[in-house]
């Protein structure tokens, strides 16, 4: 897998002209020294970003999903093998629509999102309620810090919406506010060849009732349907 570069901190090594010749073992500590301050600085980036994991699915590797039917067994294979061949994904754009019957698709996005910031990649999850609802305030203050918000979106490599079909709403069905601001974000997403997975407890019916057939089509395009049952 081709790994994504991280930025690292900037190394400089002064020389002074009086000063003795470097020996072959001063420029081997100085290398050895360098490369241990770049592992630290990728390391502590890396800290961060699983920090905002919530605490039950933080560190969790495909090991940790365990195997109950043979569709399960399917699914999690499939997805093992979109992170080992992830930089191909992106170059494609291919996103994924996870129809969660079991429960249990939380923790395999968070599996493989974990795995690809491991990777070098840029990866992000969010809750859709939760996610919606706070875009939305942003927009009623400020337009201009709402399209500031939009536009960082798309610096994600892959981008996770877990509850994509639901709404605090009285019926439960995204508003027609939510319905444009998840279209907006996916076509943008859809438009940059970014992958995105959406998980929903939606059958494909009733998935195009309350998000509209534009929205699924793009992210089957070229994508991957699943259903973890």
């Amino acid at each position: 897998m081709m790994h994504v570069s991280q930025s690292v901190p900037k190394l400089s090594c002064k020389f002074d002209r009086y000063a003795k010749p470097a020996t072959i073992e001063d420029l081997d500590r100085w290398a050895a020294e360098s490369m241990l301050k770049i592992q630290e600085a990728t390391q502590s980036q890396l800290n961060k970003k699983i920090e905002n994991i919530p605490p039950r699915f933080r560190n969790k590797t495909f090991a940790d999903f365990k195997i109950e039917n043979e569709g399960q067994e399917k699914v999690k294979k499939i997805a093992m093998r979109y992170v080992e061949t992830f930089q191909d994904r992106l170059e494609n754009g291919t996103s994924i629509v996870l129809q969660d019957c079991s429960r249990t698709g939380t923790l395999l996005s968070l599996i493989m999102h974990q795995a690809l910031i491991r990777a070098g990649f840029n990866s992000r999850y969010e809750s859709s309620l939760e996610f919606i609802k706070l875009l939305l305030e942003i927009k009623f203050k400020s337009q201009s810090y709402f399209d500031a918000e939009l536009k960082a979106l798309n610096q994600y490599h892959f981008f996770i919406i877990d509850g994509i079909t639901e709404s605090i709403t009285k019926d439960g069905k995204p508003s027609e506010i939510e319905r444009k601001l998840l279209c907006k974000i996916i076509n943008e997403r859809y438009e940059n060849n970014l992958c995105t997975l959406v998980i929903t407890h939606r059958d494909k019916k009733e998935f195009i009732n309350r998000l509209g057939e534009t929205l699924y089509t793009q992210l089957s395009e070229k994508g991957i349907n699943l259903i973890l049952s």
